[in-house]
Formats: C-alpha cells, sequence, structure tokens
C-alpha cells in the first residue's frame, strides 16, 4: 500500500512531469486499491494483478517521456519491490521446484491464463485511457 501511495507522489517529490507523472498517479491509485482489495481472504489472488503493475513500473521509464534519473531509479526499484511483495512467500520458489519434479497437481496461479489474460487487459486498458486523454 505504500508503494502505491508514493507512486501519486513522484510529481512532488522526484519532480516527474508529462506523461509519466500521469503513469505514476494512475498506477499508484490502481496498486493502492488492489493492494487494499487483496487483504480480504477471499480476493488473496488479486495480488498478482499488482505483478503485472510492477513490471509496468520497471518499463515505463524507458517508453515514457518526463522522468529523470532519480524518477528512473525509482520507478525501477518500485517496480521490483512491487513484483517481489506481490507474490506469496516461498510460493514462488515452491512451484518451481515442485514442477521440476512433477510433484505438483495445480498449476501456480500466476500461469494460469485467466491471470495473465486480466494482466494484460488492465496494462492495456491503462495505455488506452492515456492516448484517449492526450487527444482531449
Amino acid at each position: 500500500m505504500a508503494i502505491g501511495a508514493f507512486l501519486m507522489l513522484t510529481r512532488l517529490v522526484l519532480g516527474t512531469s508529462g506523461e509519466m507523472a500521469n503513469n505514476d498517479h494512475v498506477v499508484g491509485a490502481l496498486v493502492l486499491t488492489v493492494a487494499i482489495i487483496a487483504t480480504a481472504e477471499v480476493a488473496r489472488a488479486l495480488r498478482f494483478i499488482n505483478v503485472g503493475f510492477g513490471a509496468w513500473l520497471v518499463a515505463a521509464p524507458f517508453l515514457l517521456e518526463g522522468v529523470g534519473a532519480a524518477g528512473t531509479a525509482a520507478s525501477i526499484a518500485l517496480g521490483a519491490g512491487l513484483v517481489g511483495l506481490s507474490l506469496p512467500r516461498g510460493g514462488l520458489l515452491y512451484y518451481a521446484l515442485a514442477a521440476f519434479f512433477g510433484r505438483l497437481a495445480v498449476p501456480p496461479p500466476i500461469a494460469q491464463p485467466k491471470f495473465l489474460a486480466l494482466i494484460v487487459a488492465v496494462i492495456a486498458i491503462i495505455v488506452i485511457l492515456d492516448r484517449l486523454s492526450r487527444r482531449a
């Protein structure tokens, strides 16, 4: 939740501007929303959406304008931190070892097509909204 809140303040703290500032604000709000919803036991799997947001944060400084060296470093660090915090503890290594040795009956949630499609859909929506906001 702290990562999402900090992303919403990068315009003030790190001096980002333009596309990157808008991106950080929107992604920060989405990360914060997903993190709060995922605290409920029935919605725990939603935290995997934040993995996609973390990956986007790592790539965004290279694709968007309006970011300096500090903003680039912060975005990469926050993205990597978000990915690490969104994965269940011990889960990734467990799934990798179990799949290698053939003792895993259920694939990991992130490998299920529904989760991957959801992550891609969310990123596509963000890009479309960004393009539409530029036209206005």
